[in-house]
């Protein structure tokens, strides 16, 4: 009788521990899930970001939800975009000077990152497509902290804003395979 009670207190005991150990796994599986959902790492490939950020360097990236999106102030943040694809550019790109329908050349494969320079109704800087008027509404013009060695908004002129994935928070101090991992 002794041996059976011990027995069950050994078995809830040891029971509890595999509870626990099973919802801590789920809930350190349910933090990765939200974690990957909102946060993006990626790694710089060029120098067009230099000195800020140089070939190699693996960046945590805050994903912008596409109804949140609107709503940030991303003036002067660096953030990671989808480039623009060969074809005619939206319309709002005639209205600073750009004949509709112009093609333009096709970005190597893969997201950017770039600094924002100007968002909708900032004048549009020198050197860029339009200078001297004010950026349309849903725009952004994105340019590398070393022009010499970037290709952006200069070249291929207003980004709509929706095709910002995310802002940069930093460097990340974990591998990209990690976060890759389990996707």
């Amino acid at each position: 009788m002794i041996g059976g009670v011990i027995g069950g207190v050994i078995g809830g005991v040891i029971g509890g521990v595999v509870l626990s150990i099973v919802a801590g796994g789920a809930v350190v599986g349910a933090l990765g899930w939200w974690l990957r959902r909102r946060v993006l790492v990626v790694t710089v490939r060029g120098s067009s970001m230099s000195p800020t950020y140089r070939d190699g360097d693996r960046l945590l990236v805050r994903r912008l939800a596409p109804d949140r999106a609107a709503r940030i102030a991303l003036g002067g943040r660096v953030v990671v975009a989808d480039p623009p694809v060969t074809g005619p550019l939206p319309g709002p790109a005639s209205a600073i000077g750009r004949p509709r329908g112009l093609r333009v050349p096709a970005p190597a494969p893969g997201r950017v990152v770039k600094r924002v320079v100007a968002t909708a109704g900032d004048p549009v800087p020198a050197g860029f497509p339009g200078a001297g008027g004010r950026l349309p509404a849903g725009m952004v013009l994105l340019a590398g902290d070393n022009p010499v060695a970037s290709r952006d908004s200069r070249q291929y002129g207003p980004l709509p804003r929706d095709r910002v994935v995310g802002v940069v928070a930093g460097r990340a101090a974990v591998s990209a395979a990690w976060w890759r991992r389990g996707r």
